[in-house]
């Protein structure tokens, strides 16, 4: 660290912004680091999500058809009444579904570390940059 005392002003300058670049590199590493992070482990979530989707969609179409079909059979009803009422009813899970997924993407907070680091990094520029007046005496 250097004795900011016995700089001239454009070598206190100098040093400020030099300091600067050094926090924004290492602030852009940091933020590099954390979206490849975050990349690799949503394309690792997202295979297994899409796998689990084609076959949980499969499995669900066939129950329903089931079950729609077993619902009219035991009613006595045509077979596009029970279908009509396992629709709907599915049609109410995915709107709850659907309603609580938005509640937790509204949570999400992205770069958690380096938003952190970069409000310190202001912090500490504006600290440098303004004059104190005890060293000014």
């Amino acid at each position: 660290m250097e004795d900011y005392q016995n700089l001239s002003v454009p070598a206190l300058v100098r040093s400020i912004v030099d300091d600067a670049r050094e926090l924004i590199r290492e602030d852009v590493a940091i933020a590099r680091s954390e979206i490849r992070e975050g990349v690799s482990a949503a394309q690792t979530a997202g295979a297994a999500f899409g796998a689990a989707a084609v076959a949980g969609l499969v499995a669900v179409v066939l129950f329903c058809v089931a079950l729609g079909l077993a619902i009219a059979y035991v009613f006595e009803w045509p077979a596009w009444a029970g279908i009509g009422i396992v629709s709907v009813l599915l049609g109410l899970v995915a709107y709850i579904a659907l309603r609580y997924g938005q509640g937790k993407l509204a949570n999400l907070q992205p770069l958690p570390k380096t938003t952190a680091t970069l409000r310190e990094n202001v912090a500490w520029i504006q600290d440098k940059s303004t004059p104190d007046a005890s060293k000014t005496r």
